[in-house]
């Protein structure tokens, strides 16, 4: 069957046309956005009961995450270094966000008022890694509270002399970068 020998198809596809022109259109989206904008009047809640008193948990006692691993940020808050620290604290975040793990659990402790108390907190807390210290005048501090207890320490220093059984260096090391730009320099052919 052709369209021209059904008036009535010509009929309905020339009423639905005219139905979409500009100004039939624009009033449509003018009641949609109108409809949109109802003010939905606040109701209240009823008032849920008072919780009911948790018991103080004892000061030796370890948390009960125990499905979860636990990890130790010791990075400066406050000071000179604060905003390294918190650069630091915020890439952890974010890659712990990243990453979707729910079987990590990283806390950060501040080290601005001794790197030796905060690592003391961490391991109180059953922390089994500690990231940092920053620097590598920490490292020793926090290599004595560590070791006994058995928890590795991974230093952001760049001072591979800090670096011993347990406690690894992660920082930029210069010589390291040195060296790749030396052979960097010498596969491309310079020789001075």
């Amino acid at each position: 069957m052709k369209c021209t020998e059904s008036p009535k198809w010509a009929a309905w596809v020339w009423s639905v046309r005219q139905a979409f022109t500009g100004r039939n259109l624009a009033l449509v989206g003018g009641l949609m956005l109108a409809a949109g904008c109802q003010v939905i009047p606040k109701t209240t809640a009823p008032a849920a009961p008072p919780p009911a008193p948790t018991p103080e948990p004892s000061a030796t006692a370890l948390p009960t995450d125990s499905g979860r691993h636990r990890i130790a940020l010791l990075v400066p808050m406050g000071g000179d270094t604060a905003a390294v620290g918190q650069a630091i604290a915020n890439a952890t975040t974010m890659a712990l966000l990243d990453t979707s793990a729910d079987n990590l659990r990283i806390t950060t402790y501040d080290t601005s008022a001794g790197v030796s108390a905060a690592a003391r907190k961490a391991i109180a807390d059953g922390n089994k890694l500690i990231l940092g210290p920053l620097m590598a005048n920490g490292v020793p501090a926090v290599q004595a509270v560590a070791r006994p207890a058995g928890v590795p320490v991974i230093s952001f220093s760049n001072d591979t002399s800090v670096a011993g059984p347990d406690v690894f260096v992660i920082g930029h090391v210069p010589e390291q970068s040195v060296r790749r730009s030396v052979q960097y320099a010498r596969a491309r052919g310079s020789n001075r």
